[in-house]
């Protein structure tokens, strides 16, 4: 489900729709708790969240949040390469496309099938330039420069629900 930026209801909807029990928002400005209150059972909504959100965190861009408090690492090459297939999906969409084309189709979790790999590269490409390039580009270099020690490391905060439902009034 995709979600329209700076829409706040929408995004708790979303939220709610998907069941999420635990979430991570990205360090944002806060928000007054009224923009949640715009529009039908918008309080249904935020006590929907509230009742059913375990934990929230908030994470930065760069991967440390100041006075973090949950610590995440790993030396699997393997974080690394599906952060930099998020990071640059083209070559991976182009890559797969030749796999399905082949005579061995790409190895798939049951029950998928090839018309699940041609509608997930189709999705891809079609949203390839929701960021523009040279964002895509300053975040490949910055996730190089933290994968070079051979260890990737964020840092997180844990906030309350309360706090998260700020953030997401903020608009991020």
């Amino acid at each position: 489900m995709r979600v329209a930026a700076s829409q706040p209801v929408s995004l708790l909807e979303a939220i709610n729709a998907h069941g999420i029990t635990r979430l991570a928002i990205p360090l944002a400005d806060i928000g007054e708790e009224s923009v949640l209150r715009t529009g039908p059972s918008t309080w249904a909504e935020q006590a929907s969240a509230v009742e059913r959100l375990r934990s929230c965190f908030v994470y930065a861009p760069h991967g440390r949040v100041a006075d973090g408090d949950v610590r995440i690492s790993s030396r699997d090459p393997r974080v690394h390469e599906n952060i930099t297939a998020s990071v640059t999906p083209l070559p991976g969409v182009i890559s797969y496309r030749e796999e399905l084309a082949s005579v061995t189709l790409p190895h798939w979790p049951d029950p998928s099938v090839a018309a699940d790999g041609y509608r997930w590269a189709d999705v891809v490409e079609c949203r390839a330039d929701e960021v523009p390039q040279p964002v895509r580009d300053h975040v490949a270099e910055a996730l190089a420069a933290r994968v070079r020690a051979g260890e990737l490391i964020e840092v997180h905060q844990r906030i309350t629900t309360a706090e998260a439902l700020a953030c997401i009034a903020g608009g991020f």
